[in-house]
């Protein structure tokens, strides 16, 4: 598995994970700092990059009942129900996500060495992770956030996202102790 890393724009920070043909990409919630992550070139991973969050649900939330619970399809949910505040839904799809991430069997992940398919499957759950320790951020869970963010951090030490939110989550936990 390969990393690099680049940033656009201040709002934007870039990663790109290049495990199957899917790169992960991480938003930053300009209002909070808090950064998200989301399968790029899957799961209408474009328009989420673009900021069409109701497209991107309108199409996810249609698909049957099988392709639509993809954990790529519930990540990029996730991404687009929080940035449309429909907190409950973004709740839902991250949770899924999490429950199923790194669990799936693909001809790809049989073709891998233990290794590989262990570090695509951490990367996956790491992901799963950091979105729903955002969730947890924004609703003022910070314990949970917390919990979340440095079970990410360890999963996928390659994922900067998890160790960005720990430092925004300490910053608003000093803002409001002081």
């Amino acid at each position: 598995m390969k990393m690099s890393y680049t940033r656009k724009g201040p709002a934007l920070a870039a990663m790109m994970s290049l495990f199957g043909s899917a790169g992960v990409m991480a938003e930053t919630d300009a209002p909070t700092g808090f950064v998200m992550n989301y399968y790029e070139d899957a799961a209408q991973g474009a328009l989420v990059e673009d900021g069409a969050y109701e497209t991107v649900i309108d199409r996810l939330a249609a698909r049957s009942t099988d392709s639509a619970r993809r954990v790529a399809d519930q990540i990029n949910l996730c991404v687009a129900y929080t940035k449309t505040k429909q907190l409950d839904k973004a709740t839902e799809s991250c949770d899924y996500a999490l429950a199923k991430a790194g669990k799936r069997v693909s001809r790809n992940s049989l073709l891998e060495s233990h290794t590989a398919a262990q570090e695509r499957a951490n990367a996956e759950r790491a992901i799963a992770l950091i979105n729903r320790g955002v969730l947890h951020a924004v609703n003022g869970e910070t314990d949970e956030a917390r919990e979340l963010f440095e079970l990410a951090a360890g999963l996928e030490t390659r994922n900067e996202s998890a160790e960005a939110n720990l430092l925004v989550l300490q910053r608003e936990i000093a803002e409001k102790d002081s």
